[in-house]
């Protein structure tokens, strides 16, 4: 929501990237089963995971509720999809909670 800052635009130009490429294989001019393999779109779950707790709130804060919507629909309508942001999710949590007990070691 920091409208200007470099991650402000990193963020918009990330998610335009995979919402615009999400798209093509939602209309059929990608092939999903390529598209959906990790080589090829691994950097899309990352985004998706660590966006996702915070997505509905930033649907609302940006009145745009169709932010990330190809991500989701696409992530989401197939098992392995599913499967595959669950890894991601708990990856991106451990490496959280690996973090958050390096800084509490390091103030010790």
């Amino acid at each position: 929501m920091a409208a200007g800052t470099q991650e402000n635009n990193w963020l918009r130009q990330v998610t335009g990237y995979w919402e615009m490429a999400a798209s093509f294989v939602l209309h059929g001019t990608l092939s999903e089963e390529l598209f959906m393999e990790l080589a090829f779109s691994g950097e899309m779950f990352v985004i998706f995971a660590k966006v996702r707790p915070f997505l509905k709130d930033l649907r609302t804060q940006l009145k745009s509720p169709t932010i990330m919507a190809n991500l989701e629909k696409l992530i989401t309508r197939s098992k392995a999809g599913r499967h595959t942001l669950k890894g991601f999710e708990e990856r991106l949590a451990a490496r959280k909670k690996m973090m958050k007990e390096a800084a509490v070691a390091r103030a010790s």
